[in-house]
């Protein structure tokens, strides 16, 4: 699985691999968090306005997650967890 990442996007998400809470911060405003497995279907998703945005997902199963960072000027930024 790619992860894609637009350059001019300052983005962090940590701690990564997590039990289940981590952040997701960016040097813009975030619009939306998608969380997606690896079979494609969409497990969660947020609404937000903020830079910074506090995830958990300490119900979800074991193994990776994709997530994708959309921002207002319809960039995205996708990235890989591992949720132990």
């Amino acid at each position: 699985i790619n992860e894609i990442d637009f350059s001019d996007i300052n983005l962090s998400l940590y701690p990564n691999p997590t039990k289940g809470a981590f952040v997701i911060e960016a040097d813009e405003q975030i619009l939306g968090v998608e969380m997606v497995d690896l079979q494609g279907r969409t497990v969660q998703s947020w609404k937000t306005s903020a830079k910074k945005v506090n995830v958990n997902i300490t119900g979800s199963a074991e193994g990776y997650y994709i997530f994708t960072v959309m921002f207002n000027d319809g960039r995205f930024v996708t990235r890989k967890v591992l949720k132990e």
